[in-house]
């Protein structure tokens, strides 16, 4: 096991940790963590895999769980686990290629969540092609 330990190597007086070896305890950390929360075995129960985990992945579940995000229950989604899109800095956690980005953007944008309002992608892209942004948050609270 001590091989698995990050071990202080001394150059010139100063300290520096094994960037590699203390990447690979990060990694190892993480990995271990994950696979034991509700969440992913929720996602492994419901799909028959698990979920894409890696670096090339449309969440960056790394950054999350570094930040300390964990996913929460959503109440429009029979309480199964979600999580954010982002960051509490507003950095986005979702890829351009994940496929509920959008909900971000209209989070964004309206300042609603478009599942507590029943707004679609489909009327998200609508709202977007026919109305400037700035409207479409104004009849929106209008309709309140």
């Amino acid at each position: 096991m001590d091989r698995l330990k990050p071990r202080d190597e001394t150059l010139g007086g100063a300290v520096t940790a094994n960037p590699r070896l203390m990447a690979q305890v990060q990694e190892s950390r993480f990995l271990r963590g994950i696979t034991k929360t509700p969440w992913f075995l929720e996602f492994v129960r419901q799909y028959g895999e698990q979920p894409d985990l890696s670096r090339n992945a449309d969440y960056d579940y790394r950054k999350a769980w570094a930040a300390g995000i964990r996913p929460e229950p959503d109440p429009y989604d029979n309480n199964r686990y979600h999580w954010p899109s982002s960051l509490p800095s507003g950095e986005m956690l979702k890829s351009p290629n994940h496929p509920t980005l959008w909900k971000e953007q209209y989070m964004r944008a309206t300042g609603e969540n478009p599942d507590a309002v029943g707004v679609t992608e489909a009327q998200w892209q609508q709202m977007q092609q026919q109305v400037p942004v700035r409207a479409v948050i104004n009849a929106l609270r209008k309709g309140r």
